[in-house]
């Protein structure tokens, strides 16, 4: 025996304070609801469920004053929910008594809770077996035991919870006393069928399986539809929204819950070109071998009447059949969960044989019960209907799927709806706080106006709501059910394709939808604005003076400013932003601006003036790369984006009279525009001591002076001051991301000590311009200077190290010590500095930064064939040098040195014993880090 069961065993024959009678009146595996008592049953009639949307707590309800009860529906209030309802089994111990779980039918969970005092959270603890007897013959004490002590359940100000009692006697009082209750079966209106699926029909499984003809009643989604008095005399309503509606006064049926069986999605056009339903009807054909009422089912239209205003003023049978045969009640059984489905009326029996199409020969059979059931046949299982008193043993349920509860909630969706004919529908979007529709033809990635996040709202319950606008996709939120079809769902009995986009719907895609620049992009991206939809020309936002218009010439380049960020779409649960730009001219201070003349115009950056500066996002389309330049609302007195950012306004360019122009969207198509980036052609280079040379005389290369600026210098200049050795300049890869655009480190050990040096820092060459300071500017312009830091190993990043503006470099800032070659078109290389984004130039020898790369001084790289030494401050492992050439490196000054050469993803390519001063290694071409004993590991290329 189960050591806890035996346990609890034990216990029962040691309670002699409680009733020995164990509660009797319950039949294992059906379902009740347990109605609570703090002693005896009282008038108030109050049920355990689980919570409506907390569905692990516990509750105790009882219906709401004046509040309507039905199966159809989950409100708080509905005693007649799935989740007031228990499976019941029931194992009897060796003692006699009798040993329950409780398992709830909404959630499929049984009563089972942690072994502690709390409040009453299913939990799938010990505490999940229980005795149930004790204050009186009706309502008993339920009660577990765990781990040598008793658990059982009180209600504290409206809140169940679980409470200890020290050793394995109960307690003679205050447990939460329960009563079986079943509720008599009821019949279901066309509503309460209906909601069974959102609203949209019901579908049904039958058990035992028919395996003869088709059981029609499991084929296709049903709707039922209630025929009851219209609005106007002599005008009736086929309704699937009617609760428990009232009789008609003509045709005479049966009062109440009867109800047409609409075929869901089986719809004909007639030869009048109208739209015709087939319903579900018993037919006037009988199966043989089942007797007089043996009918098969059918499918059939009914001939609907309407006046000229649409009313409807005759429902009628299809010739040869009558209209009962079309109807039916549903009865439903809420300790089986099933329910029983009876025909209204058949058509008698010829004793000569089948009818046809004589409908005078036909006589209704009435004063019967005929129910829907299957028929064990000597061959096959057939459904068809039994005259019986009570219900026949066939079991009917809802077939509500397979339900699925772990959907990716990580990413965004598109979403389809699945048509009758099982074509898909557009895809949903929203165009604004309140409307989503079906109507795109295209979901992007890019778009969120097309995309909707997923929010898990417990069990296999899933909410929709649109990215950009946040508001909910209501037909589509709700319980969601597996199909036989991958990526299609059953959410309120219809089916929707939901299609996952490769954008996250969280932090890593917190900017779709709008353009957003990174601080990098901020500082070193210029660009022009060209006009997507012209074809065959370059249609460019252009300037001259401070005009701004649009042409076929070149186009105004642009840099960007951010003005301020916010987020949007559904706030709570996602993470989108978007910032909003000025734009400003590239190498200047004017700002596009929009004047009181409505013209666009560069102008200074000012607000409520004669001209006021422009605030745009940049919003994205469903073609990479293409954008709409979106009006931004400001608050200029906060420097804030207005509350309502975005009123409809785009920028747009008008090709017929060259004017850019503003206007809202819903006036003129929004123009499409592309970015342009100003490009360079850079030139990479292996990792190695370099000497960088100026191109019109190369005698003069760059090197360090010694109060750490950089300059240019001829060997033996100022007597001899500067040797050959002082222009090798350690040139290190410090990007190679971008494989058109690698980035450098230039340093040099010259000036530390040897400390410094074994400490692994070098002086790398940056620009000043962030500083303040007078003493890093030259005739106005700023400096090129060389600071002490340091490599972070695995970061790719420098600690850079200053005595003065510390706030200006920034530990793992490494922007300032970035540098590209770019090729000049004038000729040779010009340095460009990735923080500012600005080029070396000289002025009497001295390097400074110009915007331009036409004042930039042009410069030769070339391998230095000195390698550094001789200063005195230098350890010898200056004299370590590594160079690469095709799928070579070549390590010189390491002799009887260890070395190990791995490629980026850390797996060792190369390792070997150095035994010259000058060995060459084949590697892998690509990106590799070179590790020489007693060394700083330095990476290069190797082509």
């Amino acid at each position: 025996m189960n050591k806890k069961f035996s346990t609890l065993a034990a216990v029962f024959l040691a309670v002699s304070a409680l009733s020995t009678s164990a509660v009797a009146n319950v039949t294992n595996g059906n379902y009740y609801r347990l109605k609570y008592s703090t002693t005896t049953p009282t008038s108030t009639e109050k049920y355990l469920g689980v919570d409506i949307a907390k569905t692990d707590s516990v509750v105790l309800n009882s219906k709401a004053t004046g509040s309507t009860v039905s199966a159809g529906t989950d409100t708080p209030d509905n005693l007649l929910s799935d989740r007031y309802f228990w499976k019941v089994n029931k194992t009897i111990a060796a003692s006699g008594d009798s040993l329950f779980t409780f398992t709830n039918r909404k959630t499929g969970k049984v009563l089972a809770f942690d072994a502690k005092e709390a409040n009453a959270i299913i939990s799938g603890g010990a505490v999940n077996t229980w005795g149930w007897k004790g204050h009186s013959s009706s309502a008993s004490g339920i009660y577990s035991v765990s781990g040598g002590n008793t658990y059982y359940l009180v209600e504290e100000s409206g809140v169940v919870k679980v409470k200890k009692q020290t050793g394995v006697t109960p307690p003679t009082s205050g447990m939460l006393a329960l009563e079986e209750d079943v509720p008599a079966a009821a019949n279901m209106s066309a509503k309460q069928l209906n909601e069974k699926n959102g609203g949209k029909g019901f579908e049904l499984a039958f058990s035992p399986a028919a395996n003869g003809e088709k059981n029609l009643f499991i084929e296709s989604m049903l709707r039922a539809e209630a025929l009851h008095d219209g609005s106007t005399t002599g005008t009736f309503e086929l309704d699937s929204d009617a609760d428990h509606a009232p009789v008609v006064s003509s045709p005479a049926v049966l009062a109440g819950d009867t109800a047409f069986f609409a075929v869901s999605g089986k719809v004909i056009e007639n030869a009048a070109k109208q739209k015709v339903q087939y319903y579900l009807v018993a037919d006037t054909t009988y199966f043989t071998g089942l007797g007089t009422t043996g009918v098969v089912f059918t499918q059939d239209t009914l001939k609907i009447t309407k006046d000229a205003a649409g009313k409807i003023t005759k429902v009628e049978p299809a010739p040869g059949r009558v209209l009962n045969a079309y109807r039916f009640v549903t009865s439903y059984n809420y300790d089986k969960a099933s329910m029983n489905i009876e025909v209204v009326g058949l058509q008698a029996k010829k004793t000569s044989g089948y009818y046809k199409d004589d409908v005078q020969e036909k006589s209704l059979a009435s004063g019967k019960s005929w129910y829907v059931y299957v028929a064990e046949l000597s061959d096959r299982k057939e459904v068809s209907v039994i005259e019986n008193a009570t219900a026949p043993s066939t079991k009917i349920t809802f077939k509500t799927g397979s339900a699925i509860s772990d959907l990716n909630t990580k990413v965004a969706y598109a979403v389809q709806k699945v048509k009758d004919d099982g074509s898909l529908s557009k895809y949903y979007g929203a165009n604004n706080a309140s409307t989503n529709k079906d109507s795109l033809d295209v979901a992007s990635a890019l778009v969120p106006a097309t995309q909707y996040i997923m929010i898990h709202e417990g069990e296999n319950n899933y909410s929709l709501y649109n990215r950009a606008y946040g508001n909910k996709l209501e037909e589509a939120s709700g319980a969601y059910y597996k199909t036989n079809k991958e990526g299609i769902y059953r959410i309120n009995g219809t089916d929707y394709k939901l299609t996952a986009l490769t954008t996250a719907a969280g932090e890593a895609g917190k900017y779709v939808g709008y353009r957003h620049f990174s601080d990098s992009e901020v500082a070193n991206t210029s660009f022009t604005l060209r006009v997507q939809s012209i074809a065959g020309n370059s249609i460019f936002i252009a300037s001259k003076d401070s005009s701004i218009f649009a042409a076929n010439s070149d186009g105004q380049f642009f840099t960007v400013k951010p003005y301020d960020s916010e987020k949007f779409g559904y706030t709570s649960k996602d993470s989108l932003s978007r910032t909003a730009y000025m734009l400003v001219e590239r190498y200047g201070d004017r700002h596009l601006a929009y004047d009181k003349a409505n013209k666009f115009v560069l102008s200074k950056e000012a607000y409520n003036t004669q001209n006021d500066t422009v605030v745009v996002f940049f919003q994205a389309t469903a073609t990479e790369g293409q954008y709409l330049l979106a009006y931004a609302q400001t608050d200029e007195t906060k420097g804030k984006l207005a509350s309502t950012s975005m009123d409809g306004n785009y920028i747009i360019a008008n090709i017929t009279t060259g004017a850019i122009e503003k206007s809202a969207s819903t006036a003129v198509a929004p123009t499409v525009f592309v970015f342009e980036n100003e490009k360079n052609e850079y030139q990479a280079e292996a990792a190695g001591h370099k000497i960088i040379t100026l191109a019109s005389d190369d005698a003069m290369s760059i090197t360090r002076t010694d109060d750490n600026f950089a300059s240019l210098k001829r060997v033996g200049q100022l007597r001899s001051a500067f040797e050959a050795e002082n222009f090798a300049l350690w040139v290190d890869t410090a990007d190679a991301t971008d494989e058109t655009k690698p980035l450098y480190f230039i340093s040099t050990k010259q000036g530390l000590d040897s400390a410094t040096v074994k400490a692994g820092n070098s002086l790398y060459m940056v620009s000043v311009e962030d500083s303040t300071a007078n003493a890093y500017k030259w005739e106005g312009l700023s400096r090129v200077a060389f600071i002490e830091g340091k490599y972070v190993a695995g970061t790719d990043s420098l600690e850079l190290y200053t005595a003065t503006d510390t706030a200006k470099y920034v530990k793992k800032h490494d922007n300032e010590a970035n540098w590209a070659f770019a090729l000049n078109p004038d000729g040779g290389v010009s340095l460009q500095n990735m923080k500012s984004n600005q080029y070396v130039a000289t002025r009497n020898d001295v390097l400074v930064m110009v915007k331009k790369m036409d004042e930039a001084a042009m410069f030769g790289v070339a391998k230095s064939e000195v390698i550094p030494t001789s200063n005195g401050t230098i350890d010898a492992v200056e004299g370590v040098s590594v160079t690469t050439d095709n799928g070579t490196v070549t390590i010189q000054g390491a002799a009887g040195k260890s070395v190990v050469i791995s490629n980026i993803l850390g797996k060792v390519v190369a390792e070997t014993v150095l035994t010259s001063d000058n060995v060459t290694i084949a590697v892998p071409a690509g990106i590799v880090a070179v590790a020489v004993e007693g060394e700083t590991a330095v990476k290069v290329v190797v082509k």
